[in-house]
């Protein structure tokens, strides 16, 4: 079922979300399809509603009238938004199994998600929208999503949906990374593996004076890093919400980024 929703302000407080709904943006772009297919595969059994998010402004490139001015001064552009959103939903309220909501917000992209998202289970935002730089990872929309979402927040490359038979997490003790660890276990459908991965960085940036060069810096981080995985996996095994999860480990020494990146290959959900 799809069903729309008026438009709201970036301003104004959405009452209507809640804990049990996914938010995904839309503009339009390949990047945002990606992203709503992956939320479409993944949202049955973990929200009861999905809602894809449009944003438009006012264009506005000098004398003439503000962005504030009447409605129907801005209304291609506010159209243009209600009919991506709608198409959108209706592209995947099928496959989904669940109730499938759409509207556009007036205000910026990243805003309007921040915004919606903030009472919702997780909000899912493609790499780049049509606005994107070519040259960037990610574009200013999903990288300020990513940080500054006070819910959790998927990033989906631009590659074709797949299942989530498996799952990495980076921890590295701090509070952070505890709660992405927790997140994760309770996302994973029972016969994924959660495989919780530590990398140490030996360089000497990395390291205090003292542990440089030291044989037993890496052990002792080893070490633990298995105190960390063992609490986590001892509060899985008390919950039975979690039955039928599996945990993996991954110690190593390397470089962070390029090891955790083939570690996620291939892995059921992006970067969270």
């Amino acid at each position: 079922m799809v069903t729309g929703r008026e438009d709201m302000d970036v301003n104004q407080v959405v009452e209507a979300s809640s804990n049990d709904r996914w938010i995904a943006g839309v503009d339009g772009s390949e990047h945002s399809h990606h992203a709503l297919d992956w939320a479409a595969l993944h949202v049955a059994g973990r929200a009861s509603t999905l809602e894809v998010v449009s944003a438009w402004q006012s264009a506005f490139w000098g004398p003439g009238p503000s962005p504030d001015a009447a409605d129907d001064e801005r209304q291609p552009a506010k159209t243009a938004a209600i009919a991506t959103a709608g198409e959108a939903a209706e592209r995947v309220s099928e496959s989904s199994g669940i109730t499938v909501e759409h509207r556009a917000a007036h205000g910026g992209a990243s805003a309007v998600l921040l915004d919606a998202a903030d009472e919702a289970k997780l909000l899912v935002i493609g790499t780049r929208g049509l606005g994107g730089f070519r040259r960037l990872i990610l574009g200013s929309t999903s990288a300020q999503c990513a940080t500054h979402a006070t819910t959790p927040t998927v990033v989906v490359p631009h590659q074709p949906p797949v299942g989530p038979e498996r799952l990495v997490v980076a921890i590295d003790g701090s509070d952070n990374s505890y709660a992405a660890a927790n997140w994760a276990v309770q996302y994973a459908a029972p016969g994924t593996t959660v495989t919780f991965a530590s990398v140490w960085d030996s360089s000497l940036f990395n390291v205090t004076r003292s542990e440089a060069g030291s044989p037993d810096a890496s052990d002792t981080s080893e070490a633990d890093f298995n105190v960390w995985v063992d609490t986590l996996a001892d509060g899985l095994s008390a919950n039975p919400t979690t039955a039928g999860v599996e945990i993996a480990r991954d110690f190593s020494i390397a470089s962070p980024r390029p090891r955790l990146k083939e570690l996620a290959e291939n892995c059921g959900t992006p970067s969270i």
